[in-house]
């Protein structure tokens, strides 16, 4: 009886400990794959490096800075639109779909009310809600996928462009996220200025003539960045036939892209587009 007794108090305490072991170690896991997720903005020494991050050159330009989860908006309270848009998108946060598209287009309460774009400001203009930061690269996260609903983060883009040419180059960055391990983007409008501003809703939003986005990758012995410039018209417009250097985007909207990434690497890569290394 003393020998059955001993075992099966042998055998409780190897279950327990077994199954603490396992709880620990998946607890580890899911917290190491949750920091992996932002890896890219993290420096060795714990700092956020910021790559994605532009500064406008033009200091009169009004700029609200709005950091929300997975992006960063520049908010101009003149068109009421974005000056930029920008984030970094990993593989992990591309792979990892586990918040559904949210369709919840909502003010952004963290700009004072006579700011805050409503979702039906939109409706009857004929123009969409275009994204800048797209819901298909924050389904990672019920937050991050919630504020790239926020009305901060939208323009108004032609249905054409909104649902084609856009939403091409969108799914193209979440792929060169995935093969790369990361990439930085940064988007928004452009107005050329050759004409009088037109201007959308009741509260008067700008319609932008263009839209741009620019792409960096720092994988190393593979450091590029390239530029895109999108009519915001009907029609199909090729990303072949639309790429620019990042030098050039930034002399068409005054801003200076991936600003803290080191001088001579950014005017290297700033200073080239060759599209047949983006093209997969």
């Amino acid at each position: 009886m003393f020998m059955i007794s001993y075992c099966h108090k042998i055998a409780n305490f190897l279950s327990v400990s077994i199954a603490s072991f396992l709880l620990f170690a998946s607890c580890n896991f899911a917290t190491a794959k949750t920091e992996t997720q932002r890896d890219c903005n993290l420096q060795k020494d714990g700092n956020e490096t910021k790559y994605e991050i532009p500064q406008i050159i033009d200091k009169k330009t009004p700029s609200e800075i709005i950091e929300h989860k997975g992006f960063t908006i520049s908010f101009n309270k003149e068109t009421l639109c974005a000056n930029w848009v920008a984030w970094c998108l990993t593989r992990e946060e591309v792979e990892n779909k586990v918040v559904p598209r949210s369709n919840f287009f909502t003010a952004d309460t963290t700009l004072p009310e006579q700011y805050q774009v409503q979702y039906y400001d939109y409706s009857g203009t004929g123009y969409s809600r275009g994204h800048m930061a797209p819901s298909a690269d924050m389904r990672w996260d019920k937050q991050a996928m919630d504020d790239c609903f926020l009305m901060s983060n939208i323009c108004p883009q032609h249905e054409d462009l909104n649902e084609g040419d856009w939403n091409s180059l969108e799914m193209a960055c979440r792929r060169w996220a995935k093969k790369e391990g990361e990439i930085y983007i940064a988007c928004g409008p452009i107005y050329d200025g050759s004409h009088k501003t037109i201007y959308i809703g009741d509260r008067h939003i700008a319609l932008p003539d263009h839209f741009y986005k620019v792409i960096m990758v720092l994988t190393p012995g593979k450091e590029r960045a390239i530029g895109f410039i999108f009519q915001n018209t009907t029609g199909v417009q090729f990303m072949k036939d639309n790429f620019e250097t990042v030098d050039e985007i930034e002399k068409l909207t005054g801003i200076d892209f991936f600003s803290n990434v080191p001088k001579e690497l950014q005017d290297k890569i700033e200073a080239n587009a060759d599209f047949s290394l983006w093209n997969d």
